[in-house]
């Protein structure tokens, strides 16, 4: 028996989606691949943007803009600023270590997982997949064209806005605070509240340069809801100033556990 049922149709927006989530696993794989071409690397310029995403971070989403007229894509294909901030973890890593007397191969390797692996890798995926999702979503503007033009955020755009937005965060809580330590864990209201403003204007600076780039994407829309994260580190700030949490000695019982040595 033949069917006069029509044909079913796929949505245009849902071979929109196929091929943005494909365009999305090349540019990861291209991007791992690269990695090994370490003649391909430009880690001068890749210094340069660390130092331009805490002096002028619209430099930084300006140059992404411009990779998108010229490759057709926002997001970095070259990995050597997330090489080169893993090899200044491992440098600040080994400090810790020679610090607190932890210089075996195995306490090396466990805090290298804590500091890379987990602080910036695992979250860094997590946080950059949720952005993504919440980006492709919800907030892309169909006044601005963007539906017409089938533009969407891209996974590494996203874990680029993480990598930029981290560096603050390495440069406070893993730099500053160990030039610190001997303040930031004294016993008293001093050293719990500078702990607690450190952390706060660490996070609070990484949830704002997430904002900047997000609010760098003409087609997207509200990117103000990446600060609204900052309202709940504020009040943690204080929760942990009048409850005496110290989250330098928090960090570091986690972390290292000085009492082990």
């Amino acid at each position: 028996m033949i069917s006069n049922k029509p044909p079913t149709m796929t949505p245009a927006s849902s071979i929109s989606s196929i091929n943005h989530t494909i365009g999305d696993q090349e540019q990861i794989i291209q991007f791992i691949l690269r990695m090994f071409k370490w003649r391909q690397l430009d880690f001068k310029g890749a210094l340069t943007q660390m130092a331009q995403i805490i002096i002028s971070p619209d430099t930084v989403y300006k140059n992404a803009r411009n990779r998108k007229y010229i490759k057709d894509r926002y997001s970095r294909d070259d990995p050597a600023f997330v090489i080169l901030l893993a090899i200044f973890m491992l440098i600040i890593g080994l400090i810790y270590s020679i610090t607190f007397h932890k210089l075996s191969l195995f306490n090396y390797v466990s805090l290298m997982s804590y500091l890379f692996l987990f602080d910036f890798l695992f979250i860094g995926i997590f946080i950059s997949t949720i952005c993504w999702l919440i980006c492709n979503k919800f907030l892309i503007d169909a006044e601005s064209g963007g539906n017409n033009n089938q533009e969407n955020v891209e996974w590494l755009y996203s874990f680029d806005v993480h990598t930029n937005s981290f560096i603050p965060v390495f440069i406070l809580l893993y730099v500053v605070q160990y030039t610190m330590l001997p303040i930031l864990t004294m016993d008293n209201i001093i050293g719990t509240s500078l702990s607690a403003l450190l952390f706060m204007f660490a996070f609070s600076y990484y949830n704002y340069l997430t904002f900047k780039g997000y609010l760098n994407l003409t087609f997207i829309k509200n990117s103000e809801i990446f600060l609204y994260p900052i309202a709940v580190i504020l009040v943690f700030t204080v929760v942990c100033i009048f409850t005496g949490f110290n989250c330098t000695k928090a960090v570091l019982s986690v972390y290292i556990d000085p009492k082990n040595n």
